[in-house]
């Protein structure tokens, strides 16, 4: 198991050194994303974008979405 996690990681942090930009929703995720895939870019502070335009719906909607 650990030869499989090491070699999944070792894909993982190449993959992480084409990447442009790291997003993260704050400093403290930005630092630990930096250190866990070795990237070594820039970075932006911008959330998560997939979620973020969640944030513009009211509650009616969010148990619209939910269903």
């Amino acid at each position: 198991m650990e030869l499989i996690l090491k070699k999944y990681k070792q894909r993982f942090v190449k993959e992480s050194h084409r990447w442009d930009y790291l997003i993260a929703p704050n400093q403290y995720s930005k630092e630990i994303f930096k250190r866990a895939f070795d990237f070594k870019g820039e970075s932006l502070d911008f959330g998560y974008p997939r979620n973020d335009v969640l944030y513009q719906y009211r509650d009616a909607d969010m148990r619209k979405l939910k269903k």
